[in-house]
């Protein structure tokens, strides 16, 4: 590629990886993380749309000789990161030079360093790279694609085009939506700019060639591995899982935020991941390059990637505290920091474009450089704690809690996302617990999961036959009977949910983060000793695992010992147990002060 020559190149990729690996999480982390991880370590399928590309890069990754299997998998997204950081910076060199060619060569690699260690180390970057996330190599295949439209603007270089197209490709079979955000203004300017029916063609098969990488799914799917979302060897379940229709819900606009509410708050969100010194220059260089009929295009596609890529996150709605919110955001903060570059270098070679004194001009060149590279240093310096994953061992430690205990043969029903990633991860990675069957109650009620259960689990096939109208499924009344038949062969244990009735409730008895099933409604006396054993060891598990607050995982462990302290104070409402659910609630709250669902489920059981 064209625009990553020089040794502006590895000098960027060398620093953002050493700080990316420094602080990557030794294991598998909270959110999705966990299900890359075992789905790359066993060549699985991720959740919708199955993210073959990245699975594969994980999986090379889990190859190398050293280290666990998870950390491999995350230095797969430091090395992506770091690569998108060196294109940035690359990138960012080369628009300098169209906009100022008068200024030294040393001073546009300066600043292009400045622009991708800017962009390498801020929070939303660092996040995605130092755990296992499809979002940093997104980052790298659409930042590539980006300096493959440059480069195509300033030297009309076909094989550049071609090369972009295929990178089109393979990021769309990485994450389509993201990638489908940077295509669209990309096609607009390149098409805009002119090209031949050949090179349509040619760009159009690359694509496909990238895309083909799809076929993964169907043909990993017939190995039935540990990690396998949606199953999808038939053509109906390959399009639903590719299509992601299983969440296709999160389009509608949140009830209670407006289309101009979700903008502001992506806008707030780019404009703080960049630092706000850095969003205003990049405004500054923004308009500078389009008032040049030279540099007007390339400010139409950094412009153009800015505005889709913040709008499609807007149109879905923004939840500002998940980090793969931000994940989103990645093409956006490396054109902003392209443009900012382009700015500093712009009013660096350009006295008069503001109608200033030379001396006014120089000293706000002086500035806005200082404030480009103050945020490559400061950045990682401020947010270091906050941002570091090296000492990330709770979920993994909350994953060994949850198997540990159980007896042999044991059928665990989990209903929670995470709780299900983390246990897969763990029984992938570590081998830990062949012996308990692990089914996942919260998708059965999507296409091809419930089959693939009862394929694994034959003699629970009284629990999952009916496909997604399985009788364990989420949505349905817990099946009493079906669950006592089972019960009698092997102990049950089944993870809490907020939609669980009363009759459902009196069948399970409290267990930590699980409740164990009984064939016959628990005593009370039983009862009893089982919530005080409870508290006892969720205090014990919440006081193991917050053990630092200056971590990227404080959040994620936070919320999962917040929503099962939540499932715990609710069921006991149900049930009248006024005594565990003000306890249970107690901890919720000081979790999370002043929440007002914590307040609405304490007014509403008059705890």
């Amino acid at each position: 590629m064209e625009y990553t020559r020089g040794r502006v190149a590895p000098l960027v990729f060398a620093i953002a990886f050493a700080a990316y690996a420094i602080g990557a999480a030794p294991i598998a982390s909270w959110l999705d993380s966990s299900e890359i991880v075992a789905a790359s370590a066993a060549l699985g399928i991720a959740h919708a749309p199955g993210h073959p590309v990245a699975l594969l890069v994980g999986r090379a990754a889990a190859l190398l000789p050293f280290g666990d299997v998870a950390f491999r998998v995350n230095l797969a997204s430091a090395a992506a990161a770091a690569g998108a950081a060196m294109i940035v910076a690359c990138v960012a060199r080369n628009v300098m030079r169209r906009v100022a060619p008068a200024l030294p060569a040393g001073l546009h690699a300066l600043l292009g360093v400045g622009a991708g260690l800017g962009f390498a180390l801020c929070r939303a970057v660092w996040d995605q790279a130092t755990r296992a996330e499809v979002y940093a190599l997104e980052a790298l295949l659409t930042v590539g694609v980006l300096a493959c439209a440059l480069a195509y603007d300033e030297r009309g270089n076909r094989r550049q085009l071609l090369l972009g197209a295929l990178l089109v490709g393979l990021a769309l079979a990485n994450h389509h939506f993201v990638t489908l955000l940077v295509a669209l203004p990309v096609a607009a300017v390149v098409c805009a700019r002119g090209i031949g029916r050949r090179t349509i063609a040619c760009a159009t098969l690359l694509v496909v060639v990238g895309l083909a990488a799809y076929l993964y799914l169907p043909v990993r799917a017939l190995a039935e591995p540990e990690a396998s979302w949606g199953d999808p060897r038939t053509a109906a379940r390959f399009g639903w899982t590719i299509s992601a229709r299983a969440f296709q819900k999160s389009l509608d606009a949140p009830a209670d935020e407006t289309l101009a509410a979700e903008a502001g708050e992506v806008a707030s969100a780019l404009a703080d991941d960049a630092t706000p010194a850095v969003a205003a220059i990049a405004l500054v260089g923004a308009w500078l390059l389009a008032r040049r009929r030279e540099t007007r295009w390339v400010a139409a596609l950094l412009g153009g990637i800015i505005l889709c890529v913040a709008a499609g996150p807007a149109l879905l709605g923004f939840d500002a505290q998940n980090p793969d919110a931000h994940g989103y955001l990645l093409p956006a903060l490396a054109s902003l920091f392209v443009l900012a570059a382009a700015g500093v270098a712009a009013l660096a070679a350009a006295p008069a474009a503001l109608g200033a004194r030379a001396t006014v001009q120089r000293a706000g060149f002086v500035a806005a450089a200082a404030a480009m590279l103050t945020a490559a240093v400061v950045l990682p310096v401020t947010q270091a704690c906050a941002a570091s994953r090296r000492g990330e061992y709770a979920a993994d430690r909350w994953a060994h809690e949850l198997l540990a205990p159980l007896p042999p043969g044991a059928l665990l029903v989990s209903t929670y996302f995470e709780t299900t990633f983390q246990l897969a991860a763990l029984r992938v990675v570590e081998q830990a617990r062949p012996d308990i069957a692990l089914v996942d109650r919260g998708t059965l009620g999507h296409p091809g999961f419930a089959e693939a259960s009862q394929r694994r689990h034959p003699e629970l096939a009284t629990l999952l036959a009916g496909g997604t109208g399985a009788p364990l499924r989420v949505g349905r009344p817990l099946p009493i009977i079906e669950l006592a038949a089972v019960a009698a062969r092997r102990p049950i244990f089944i993870e809490l949910e907020p939609d669980l009735d009363t009759t459902a409730l009196t069948h399970l008895v409290p267990s930590t983060v699980l409740a164990r099933f009984s064939a016959a409604p628990a005593e009370v006396a039983t009862r009893a000793m089982a919530e005080a054993l409870e508290q006892q060891a969720s205090l014990a598990l919440e006081h193991a695992l917050l053990t630092s607050e200056c971590s990227a995982e404080a959040a994620g462990t936070t919320r999962m010992v917040l929503w099962h302290a939540f499932l715990r104070a609710r069921s006991y409402c149900t049930l009248g147990r006024r005594a565990a659910a003000s306890a249970a609630l107690a901890q919720a709250e000081r979790l999370a002060p002043g929440d007002a669902t914590l307040a609405a489920l304490r007014s509403d059981c008059a705890l």
